[in-house]
């Protein structure tokens, strides 16, 4: 635990749990283009389409108008599902968005040569479905862990489910887990969470996540800890999210003496309440399993 040189009080904590902290709140599941691995994995640079509207970053649901994937898609979307979600030598010289650029060469393709399974002939340039902006490059968005470097004597915890997740196969779940967890130093009850990065196990279905705290003050607190994973929705008591990561997120990490204040002494013997909350699209529909965190 880093201290305050004022202060003199626990001041840095840190979640090996999640990673980001931009999500979309609501979201749409009937359609999902591209936005899956199983997807991407059929379009040359599936995986590292530049997202257009904020540099150095990926647009993960290619075939979608919002960059997590979801939601109505976009022109490429369309065409793509027309071909069958293959990647054509009609669809590769399309060009969907209109900007004057084929999709084989935003995708690295230019050529129309690309099958599933080989190495893209170029990297993507642009994205397919969306008109790219022009973005001076020398205004960039921060990457809030380059350069990070850790305080001593930091605290590291992991929160995700202990057991692997049993999904149906059914194409929207909810499952959660509640664990009560003990101050990470003895005695010591106030924390700072100043890093969060996620334990993403299965990316095939995993939508997002989310972490959320709860001060115990409520019968729903905790009355789940120890049964492991259930399904839900939605806030359980007195709860507020504390992290969570989505498709297409990255680490976070929090300026120098900034940090996001974790209160282990609100119950009784300096312990909290945590729940993990994570949201599945599987578009494919087949039973799989899921540990995250």
């Amino acid at each position: 635990v880093r201290r305050d040189e004022v202060r003199d009080q626990p001041l840095a904590w840190t979640q090996n749990a999640m990673k980001s902290s931009v999500f979309l709140l609501l979201f749409s599941y009937t359609q999902v283009v591209c936005g899956r691995s199983t997807y991407r994995n059929r379009i040359p640079n599936g995986s590292s389409v530049p997202n257009p509207e904020i540099p150095r970053s990926v647009w993960a649901g290619v075939g979608h108008y919002q960059a997590g994937g979801g939601g109505q898609r976009n022109q490429f979307g369309v065409d793509f599902a027309a071909s069958g979600f293959e990647w054509t030598v009609e669809l590769c010289q399309k060009d969907s968005d209109g900007d004057g650029r084929s999709n084989g060469e935003e995708l690295g393709d230019p050529e129309c040569v690309w099958k599933e399974g080989e190495d893209p002939p170029f990297p993507a340039e642009s994205h397919p479905g969306i008109v790219d902006h022009k973005i001076d490059p020398t205004v960039a968005i921060a990457d809030t862990c380059k350069d990070y470097e850790p305080p001593r004597d930091i605290q590291v915890m992991d929160i995700k489910f202990n057991r692997p997740s049993q999904l149906d196969g059914s194409r929207t779940q909810y499952i959660c887990e509640q664990f009560h967890v003990e101050s990470p130093q003895s005695g010591v009850y106030y924390f700072h969470q100043i890093k969060n990065e996620p334990l993403v196990d299965n990316t095939d279905v995993l939508h997002h996540i989310w972490i959320y705290s709860c001060d115990g003050t409520s019968s729903s607190d905790g009355d789940r800890v120890g049964q492991g994973s259930y399904g839900c929705n939605g806030v359980e008591g007195n709860c507020q999210i504390v992290a969570g990561w989505a498709l297409g997120g990255g680490d976070l990490c929090e300026p120098a003496s900034v940090g996001s204040a974790l209160n282990f002494g609100s119950t009784v013997g300096g312990s909290m309440v945590f729940k993990v909350e994570a949201h599945y699209d599987n578009a494919l529909g087949r039973p799989t399993t899921d540990q995250s965190g």
